[in-house]
C-alpha cells in the first residue's frame, strides 16, 4: 500500500511545509498551540462552529494572545444557519452550489447511478485560493496596526480580523463567475448548461 505521506497529491500540496500534530484538547497542547499564535500572522482553522471555543481557542481568546493575529474559519455552510452543524465534502459542496448540475447535468436514473462530481477537490482548492488572496491583501496593505483597522472592521480590540469562510458560497460564486464569462448575454444560449 503507498505511503499516504507520500503521494503525488501530499508532496504537490505540502512541498517544503513542516507540521506538528497537536491535541488542543489536552492543556499542554493549548499552551503549545498558544505560543505559536504569539509570533503567527495567520491562523486559518475548519473546525466545525463552536469547537474552537469549546477549546477555549476562539477568536477573542487568540487575540488575547496575539491582537494583529488574522483568523480564518472555514465551514461548509457557514458559522449560522440552518446547516451550519452539517458535515460536508467536496461532492456534497459540488451538488449544493449547483456546480455539479450546471457544468455535468441531471443525473437520469439515481437508483442506478451515482452522483455526478468534477474532478479534483474543487470546493477546497477554490476557497483555499481566495482565502489565501483575502489574508494577503490584509497582510501586504497593513503596514501598520491602525490601517488594518480601517480596512476591516472588527468589534473586537486590536486590529487583526475574523474571516469566516463558506465551501457552498465560494463555489457557487465562482460558478456564478464562470456562467457569465462564458454564456453570451445576447446568444440565448449557455454551453454551460446542458438544458439550452
Amino acid at each position: 500500500m503507498p505511503d499516504i505521506e507520500k503521494s503525488g497529491l501530499f508532496s504537490y500540496l505540502n512541498w517544503n511545509k513542516a507540521g506538528i500534530t497537536l491535541n488542543t484538547k489536552e492543556s499542554a497542547g493549548k499552551e503549545i498551540f498558544k505560543q505559536l499564535m504569539e509570533k503567527a500572522d495567520v491562523l486559518i482553522e475548519d473546525k466545525a462552529p463552536n469547537e474552537m471555543e469549546e477549546l477555549g481557542l476562539a477568536y477573542n481568546s487568540l487575540k488575547a494572545v496575539n491582537p494583529r493575529l488574522i483568523v480564518t474559519s472555514i465551514t461548509a455552510f457557514g458559522q449560522s444557519g440552518p446547516y451550519k452543524d452539517y458535515k460536508s465534502c467536496d461532492l456534497v459542496i459540488q451538488h449544493m452550489s449547483s456546480v455539479a448540475y450546471s457544468l455535468l447535468g441531471v443525473v437520469d436514473d439515481p437508483d442506478t447511478e451515482p452522483p455526478k462530481r468534477i474532478g479534483g477537490y474543487q470546493a477546497d482548492c477554490k476557497l483555499s485560493l481566495s482565502q489565501l488572496l483575502s489574508c494577503q491583501e490584509l497582510l501586504v496593505s497593513a503596514s501598520n496596526c491602525d490601517e488594518l483597522e480601517q480596512m476591516v472592521s472588527s468589534d473586537a480590540q486590536g486590529c487583526g480580523p475574523q474571516l469566516n469562510a463558506e465551501l457552498t458560497a465560494c463555489v457557487k460564486t465562482t460558478l456564478s463567475a464562470a456562467k457569465a464569462s462564458m454564456c453570451g448575454v445576447n446568444t440565448g444560449s449557455c454551453p454551460m448548461n446542458p438544458k439550452t
